[in-house]
């Protein structure tokens, strides 16, 4: 009776995260959905994690996904961005970086923690490069592609996360490729030349980067 009590509880629990889906689908406009999803996927996950909640924690999931469809939609429908979305990949970021700092509530396996880093990387990314051709020239992608790789490698580098500088060397080959496909056929000479020096201006500093903390990169890559 216990156990079937048990197994009624927990569908129950379910239903009714399916239901405050449908309803945030209902009610709340698309330029807040986001935001409202990714932030609900946090608290749910922060809570479950420190009541140490395995089932807690997979509650989590549909709102964490929910708020990822929803934040790739317009970036892959070509629609206007919203600076909102954002707080999406914060919230990403922070489960990630609470899961890492609490790894005996929430028991995250390494693999997990590249998923939320991934995730949360790519979908800027995009984010970025949605921004920059809407709203600039082609010139700017190569550029705006070059300082993101950096800002991510360095942030990894300041957390001491793997799956951050492996995400930035992943976005600066992107941009390399772009170079050699795209920028030198395609822009004009001043703008070809400014794309060479922005991208050359991020491969000095990365040089310099590995020149002077060369082992512990090594141990970190």
């Amino acid at each position: 009776m216990k156990e079937s009590l048990t197994q009624l509880a927990v569908v129950y629990r379910w239903c009714a995260l399916v239901m405050s889906l449908i309803w945030i689908y209902q009610h709340i406009p698309d330029s807040h959905r986001v935001w409202v999803l990714g932030t609900l996927g946090l608290l749910v996950f922060v809570w479950s994690g420190f009541k140490q909640s395995r089932e807690g924690l997979l509650f989590s999931v549909p709102y964490t996904a929910a708020a990822l469809l929803s934040f790739w939609e317009p970036l892959v429908a070509g629609s206007e961005i919203r600076w909102l979305d954002l707080g999406f990949v914060v919230a990403l970021v922070a489960q990630q970086r609470i899961a890492r700092r609490s790894p005996e509530q929430f028991r995250f396996e390494p693999l997990g923690h590249a998923i939320l880093v991934t995730v949360a990387g790519v979908s800027l990314w995009m984010f970025i490069t949605r921004l920059v051709m809407q709203r600039m020239s082609g010139f700017y992608l190569t550029a705006s592609w070059s300082v993101f790789a950096l800002c991510v490698f360095a942030f990894g580098i300041v957390l001491r996360e793997r799956s951050y500088r492996w995400l930035g060397l992943a976005v600066l080959g992107a941009a390399l490729g772009r170079v050699v496909i795209f920028d030198v056929w395609k822009l004009e000479t001043i703008f070809r030349m400014l794309s060479f020096l922005a991208l050359g201006i991020v491969l000095l500093v990365l040089g310099f980067i590995y020149n002077k903390y060369q082992e512990k990169i090594r141990e970190w890559l």
